[in-house]
């Protein structure tokens, strides 16, 4: 199922003592689409992680259905080599390694 960007939205996920929260943050779509548009950072959307250019790639995990939840955003983690929910720390290392 493709991204549709009047209904399905990105999320960012917390952890809590109480575990994870999803929480909707507005505009982090259109910040994560226009930082795709400028080439400041790859964007992949699509249920399998990317398998190239981990450390400069965005990876958006649309719910499935797509309507039915907020799909969350992943960024690379060099130290654990895997993808993890975004995080300001992510963030930064994805701003850091961006061409």
């Amino acid at each position: 199922m493709s991204y549709a960007p009047n209904t399905d939205f990105m999320a960012l996920v917390r952890n809590t003592a109480g575990g994870e929260r999803v929480l909707s943050m507005p505009g982090l779509d259109f910040t994560v689409a226009a930082l795709a548009r400028a080439g400041f950072i790859n964007l992949s959307v699509g249920q399998t992680a990317p398998i190239a250019d981990q450390a400069t790639t965005a990876w958006f995990k649309p719910a499935v259905p797509s309507w039915a939840a907020e799909g969350v955003l992943y960024l690379w983690n060099v130290g654990l080599a895997t993808y993890q929910p975004a995080t300001p720390s992510l963030w930064k290392a994805l701003i850091a390694a961006a061409p």
